[in-house]
């Protein structure tokens, strides 16, 4: 019996150490904040994209361990919980490849990334596989699963070790007991997954914390109110204005309760159009209310990146006082952000600067322009050529009235350059317009991709609805907008 109790509480003791080895779950969350931040941006040009994050760790510094058996564990808890990730692999699982995924695209993948680390690599796949190694998978546990797992591994263990025992000392033993032991070892198992599955529904009934590095706005809520006042909010709103950063506005914008949108549309005049403009596009969460600038803000939302690099210029302390989103857009070269970086300024040097600045001389009086949010889809051949032929044209309407005859008004270097990133099957889907057009867009394509296509427009459904479609109209209309800003030069 004796043995028995040693060999119990030898389980017992290394189903917690084993349980211990899983208590370092914040990389589990991080990899997950990371993987849904960055599948939200990707989503919005395909959704059905995914995304895979691997970690790669700095090898832990060496410590003398203290060489005692009467010791039954020498291991430091940091040593477990303070991995330090050295580099991110990301996996980009979706339609686009390395030379055809957006620029623009790219780049706000590559922004969230870098919060994370330093160093870090991409690669961009167009079959959607998860790559997730089994270990991956059991990193993703949080700590009550993988305690419930150890449990469940150390009473199968305990049912084991218990049957083998009492069949070797089954001479000493009523036949019975054997019985009562696997009886008793069933039971703590019934009741472990019993618990398990009411866990499990606890946490589907009830929300999920927020997850870490990742600030959200409670909505409708007291407690955000405490962190930043409706100056603050106001502050970021109009960074996001003046740096057309809107997709992120629009994120916080549905984060508020009505009582601090009313405010804020009281006190800044731009904020009713802009308000209008946002609320129609899809929200981005780019993380930069987490800065430290917003709870105490300079109230430069009267200011635009014109008016604010002329001030910089003058006061040069005041650079190193601006949220990361306003110094991204200054009107310097990278020469001058350079060595406005390295020039160091003492507090009193800018408390100085700050109290001989004139903020009104800097103020703007202009606002910025938005498109139509409205989207009217011409319902047939004549009605779009009709459109078309009834005079000049205005090519602030295209993304209002989408189609594929706006290319038609841009040179064939540049419709090439629209089209060539998508694949025969994904302009079949979008090929879609009067004859004449599509044949004078297809003259600009290569001899095969127009084979290819025009074999796949037996096999698909063309349609102007479709993101393919309106992607094509949106880079036409921003290639539009360039040229006629060059003419007008």
């Amino acid at each position: 019996m004796k043995k028995s109790f040693i060999i119990f509480c030898f389980l017992v003791f290394h189903i917690n150490i084993f349980a211990d080895t899983f208590s370092n779950l914040e990389l589990s969350q991080i990899r997950r904040d990371i993987q849904q931040r960055l599948e939200q941006i990707i989503k919005t040009q395909d959704e059905n994209a995914s995304a895979d994050v691997i970690f790669s760790f700095k090898k832990p510094k060496k410590k003398n361990k203290i060489e005692n058996p009467f010791i039954l564990s020498t291991i430091d808890p940091k040593e477990v919980e303070g991995k330090e990730i050295r580099s991110i692999r990301i996996s980009i699982f979706s339609r686009f490849t390395k030379k055809t995924i957006p620029k623009d695209l790219e780049k706000k993948l590559r922004a969230i990334t870098r919060e994370y680390a330093k160093s870090y690599s991409f690669t961009y796949n167009e079959k959607l596989v998860s790559k997730a190694s089994f270990t991956d998978q059991l990193k993703e546990l949080n700590l009550f699963e993988a305690a419930i797992l150890c449990s469940l591994l150390g009473v199968i263990l305990i049912i084991s070790i218990g049957a083998g025992v009492m069949f070797f000392r089954r001479k000493s033993r009523k036949s019975d007991n054997l019985g009562d032991v696997i009886t008793d070892s069933v039971s703590s198992l019934k009741s472990a997954i019993e618990t398990l599955a009411a866990s499990q529904g606890m946490r589907d009934e009830f929300p999920q914390t927020s997850k870490p590095m990742s600030f959200e706005i409670n909505t409708g809520s007291d407690s955000f109110m405490k962190d930043l006042n409706i100056e603050s909010l106001e502050e970021i709103f109009m960074d996001c204005y003046w740096c057309e950063e809107d997709e992120y506005a629009s994120f916080l914008w549905t984060k508020l309760d009505i009582s601090r949108k009313s405010k804020i549309l009281s006190r800044n005049k731009l904020m009713g159009d802009y308000a209008n403009y946002i609320s129609n596009l899809e929200g981005i969460d780019t993380g930069n209310i987490n800065e430290t600038y917003y709870f105490n803000p300079l109230g430069l939302g009267s200011i635009d990146n014109e008016g604010l690099t002329k001030l910089i210029k003058k006061y040069k302390s005041v650079f190193h006082l601006l949220p990361k989103v306003r110094v991204a857009n200054l009107k310097i070269d990278a020469s001058e952000k350079r060595v406005l970086m390295l020039t160091k300024f003492s507090k009193q040097d800018t408390e100085l600067e700050l109290q001989n600045i004139n903020w009104d001389e800097y103020k703007t009086t202009r606002s910025r322009s938005f498109d139509s949010s409205h989207v009217f889809y011409f319902e047939s051949l004549e009605e779009e050529e009709k459109f078309f032929d009834e005079g000049k044209v205005d090519f602030t309407l295209v993304k209002s009235f989408p189609s594929l005859v706006w290319l038609t008004y841009l040179r064939e270097d540049d419709i090439l350059d629209i089209l060539d990133p998508f694949t025969a099957k994904e302009l079949a889907i979008a090929w879609e317009g009067p004859e004449n057009v599509l044949i004078k867009l297809e003259s600009v394509l290569p001899e095969k991709k127009v084979e290819l296509l025009k074999s796949y427009q037996s096999q698909v459904e063309s349609k102007r609805e479709s993101p393919i479609f309106m992607e094509i109209v949106r880079k036409a209309s921003d290639t539009l907008i360039f040229r006629q800003s060059q003419r007008t030069a």
